[in-house]
């Protein structure tokens, strides 16, 4: 995972160096592109050149910054999703679990304060490197649960799944159905107080035991519970859901969680519409006709007057959204 997250940074900032070199570079925008005081707003040729002028630049600056967010979010959405779904995340942290579990189980103090120090270390360094990176997907790329759905933006990147083995301190009397809603809030309360961003909660209930009397109806014994919920990141290796000081009136034997990413793929975002550069000339055509007889066409004046006026308007029109535009780069 160190090798893949390092070739992810190293190229992302190797960016601009490598895209300047391939002739991607800003594209300045002065005054004297945008300011529209010299333009003759009364011809329409004057104002499509200045149109013409400053949509060109517009133009080259967005096919530039395409090509910059392309090459980012190829890092960002494509190879960063890649290495999310890959499972290299979720394996690593339960790996590091599973070693402090067994050392616990074990004896050996040392191997205990290794587990402890693997965890501590991976938590104050790796985890947050990797939780920069979750949050740079989130705000520049988009998600897609299946092939055939729309895109979306990215949360729920991970299924964490917790499962507690509990046992009652007193009796023999099995779970009711009332008793397994009230255990399943109380789990739910308190995943939502570690992680108040998790969504899609849901509790199940398994026996130990083989035999059942009823449906609906467990002997008594102890009972595992199972909690999953989704989370946008997996939180640190170290971090525990209280459902001891929840649960009254049971014992909690044994608690353990795991993660994995949920279904779907890492997209890069739409395209944007890009720039029309093909605007009018401003120039104005003949309008006029001369009839078959040789009389004059009593129209052609007013058609040809027409048509220059709706140049102008039209031209202009777009001369304003654009220094509109201009205005706000």
């Amino acid at each position: 995972m160190q090798k893949a997250y390092n070739e992810i940074v190293t190229e992302y900032v190797g960016l601009p160096d490598k895209l300047k070199k391939d002739g991607v570079q800003r594209v300045p925008l002065g005054f004297a592109d945008t300011d529209i005081g010299n333009t003759d707003l009364k011809d329409s040729k004057s104002v499509c050149t200045y149109a013409k002028k400053l949509v060109g630049k517009l133009k080259k600056a967005e096919d530039n910054n395409k090509k910059r967010l392309n090459a980012a979010r190829e890092l960002i959405c494509t190879k960063a999703g890649a290495l999310l779904k890959s499972k290299v995340i979720s394996n690593l942290f339960t790996c590091l679990r599973k070693s402090k579990k067994d050392a616990d189980a074990g004896t050996d103090d040392t191997a205990k304060d290794d587990a402890k120090k693997d965890i501590t270390t991976f938590d104050n360094n790796g985890y947050k490197r990797i939780g920069r990176l979750m949050k740079l997907m989130g705000k520049k790329c988009l998600i897609k649960d299946t092939a055939k759905s729309k895109k979306a933006r990215v949360v729920s990147l991970f299924r964490k799944t917790l499962k507690t083995k509990i046992k009652r301190k007193t009796g023999n009397t099995a779970l009711s159905d009332d008793e397994k809603t009230k255990i399943a809030g109380d789990i739910r309360a308190a995943v939502l107080k570690k992680y108040s961003q998790a969504t899609k909660i849901e509790t199940t209930f398994s026996s130990t035991d083989r035999r059942q009397l009823r449906p609906r109806r467990a002997l008594s014994g102890e009972v595992e519970v199972q909690t999953t919920y989704d989370l946008d990141t997996p939180g640190q290796v170290a971090d525990q859901v209280d459902v001891s000081s929840s649960l009254n009136g049971f014992d909690v034997v044994s608690q353990g969680s795991s993660f994995q990413p949920t279904d779907g793929t890492v997209e890069n975002t739409d395209a944007v519409t890009e720039i029309s550069d093909q605007l009018p000339t401003g120039e104005t055509t003949t309008g006029a006709t001369t009839p078959p007889t040789g009389e004059t066409n009593p129209k052609a004046t007013t058609e040809k007057a027409d048509v220059s006026a709706g140049v102008k308007e039209v031209v202009f029109g777009a001369a304003a959204a654009i220094c509109a535009t201009a205005l706000l780069v």
